[in-house]
C-alpha cells in the first residue's frame, strides 16, 4: 500500500507501450471532466510477470476543482485466459464437419455448430432459442438421447452413442 499511495501512474512501469496511448487518452478525458472509458490492458506485476487488468477511473472534484482521482484496477487475467480458451474451443467446434450441439437438461438446444446447422437446414445466424432436440431426431433417437445420453453425460461427464437425425 505504501508503495503506491500518493504516486503518479508515471512512477510505475504500468503498461506496455501499446497501451500507453490508451492510458494517455483516458487521462485526457478525465482531466477534461469527461467520463473515462473502462480500459483493459496487459500490465505487469511487481515481479515482472504479465497480468491483464481492468481500469476504471473517476475524477474527485470539490467545488468544481479536481482534487484527485479514484482508480480501481482489477486483475482480470483468469477471465482473459478463459475467453482465449473459449475462443479456441469455439474455433475447433466450428471447423469440424461433424454435427456438434449442446442442450440443457430440458432438451432445449443451446448451440449448434456450423456443420450441424447446414445438416439440419439452419442459416448461420438463424435463431435457435426455441429449438429442441425433438426438432432434429426421430422419436426413438429422442428417447435414447433424453433417457440414456443425458443421464450418462450428467453422471460421467460424457456420453458417446449413435442416433439418427432428421436432415434437410
Amino acid at each position: 500500500r505504501d508503495e503506491v499511495i500518493g504516486k503518479s501512474f508515471a512512477d510505475f512501469n504500468f503498461a506496455p507501450k501499446e497501451s500507453s496511448a490508451e492510458l494517455v487518452d483516458t487521462f485526457k478525458h478525465i482531466t477534461e471532466g469527461q467520463p473515462a472509458p473502462m480500459l483493459e490492458v496487459e500490465s505487469f506485476r511487481k515481479d515482472g510477470s504479465p497480468v491483464f487488468v481492468e481500469i476504471n477511473s473517476k475524477v474527485i472534484k470539490k467545488a468544481g476543482e479536481i482534487q484527485g482521482l479514484l482508480t480501481i484496477i482489477r486483475d482480470v487475467t483468469s477471465r482473459k485466459r478463459f475467453e482465449k480458451e473459449r475462443t479456441r474451443l469455439i474455433n475447433l467446434l466450428e471447423s469440424t464437419t461433424d454435427f456438434v450441439s449442446t442442450s440443457d437438461t430440458e432438451g432445449n438446444i443451446t448451440y449448434i455448430n456450423r456443420a450441424g446447422r447446414k445438416m439440419v437446414g439452419l442459416g448461420a445466424e438463424e435463431d435457435i432459442s426455441s429449438t429442441v432436440i425433438s426438432d432434429y431426431h426421430p422419436e426413438w433417437a429422442i428417447d435414447l438421447v433424453l433417457n440414456t445420453g443425458l443421464p450418462a453425460a450428467i453422471r460421467d461427464g460424457v456420453w458417446s452413442g449413435e442416433t439418427a437425425m432428421k436432415i434437410k
